[in-house]
């Protein structure tokens, strides 16, 4: 595990309260993102 500095700042994401999980993943370099949400 590992602490990761979100550097990364998205606003365009339909439900606002996705876009820590999406600035996350994009500072860390993911190329996928898994998720369960519905929305």
């Amino acid at each position: 595990m590992a602490i990761v500095e979100v550097t990364t700042v998205v606003t365009d994401c339909r439900d606002p309260k996705d876009n820590k999980f999406l600035e996350l993943a994009m500072s860390d370099g993911a190329t996928s993102i898994i998720s369960g949400d519905t929305d």
